[in-house]
């Protein structure tokens, strides 16, 4: 395949290499655009990264031979960086991730509105930030910070890789029974 690839012209290259160019760069500015206006968008995500680390990651590394202490800062440290990345990335949330910032900081009978406010300040600089509101009858009651929001979504993040290392100790737990079991009818 590579060789009929090498016999081609090198002006099929020249246009080739730019369209690539364009739609590795539209790829990744489409991608930043969903993550940061779409609701739910990172959420997934994030998720979908969590399960294949708790279905890869990890399953032929023996906890027991590992140090207590060195197991435990070796988690904390994952725990942290995956709940500071869904912080800083995952800031529109989604109907599940939100409720907790509605039940805290909106007053009663109110819900909770996001809106991602698009602007460009410079050229060839754009800004998209979250506008959390809770309303009541189309109108605006009070305004959520958008720490309070961060640090709800920090604390969800890091309940989220707890269940993840739970679930990652189940497969694990559930492999090793598998194994055990194949020996014995070998």
């Amino acid at each position: 395949m590579f060789k009929k690839l090498s016999k081609l012209p090198s002006i099929v290259y020249v246009i080739l290499i730019p369209i690539g160019i364009a739609v590795l760069i539209g790829g990744i500015i489409l991608i930043f655009t969903l993550i940061a206006t779409v609701e739910g968008a990172a959420s997934l995500l994030f998720l979908v990264i969590g399960f294949i680390f708790t279905l890869v990651g990890g399953s032929d590394i023996k906890i027991s031979q590992v140090k207590a202490t060195t197991s435990s800062i070796s988690v904390a440290i994952g725990i942290v960086f995956f709940a500071l990345m869904g912080m800083a990335i995952d800031q529109t949330g989604n109907i599940i991730y939100n409720y907790p910032i509605q039940v805290l900081f909106c007053p009663a009978n109110t819900t909770l509105s996001r809106e991602a406010i698009v602007t460009n300040p410079l050229p060839g600089r754009t800004d998209i930030n979250q506008d959390y509101n809770c309303v009541k009858s189309n109108a605006v009651v009070t305004s959520v910070d958008i720490g309070n929001v961060l640090l709800v979504r920090f604390i969800e993040y890091v309940i989220l890789g707890y269940i993840f290392i739970g679930l990652g100790k189940l497969v694990n737990m559930i492999k090793r029974n598998w194994a055990v079991a194949d020996n014995q009818t070998v």
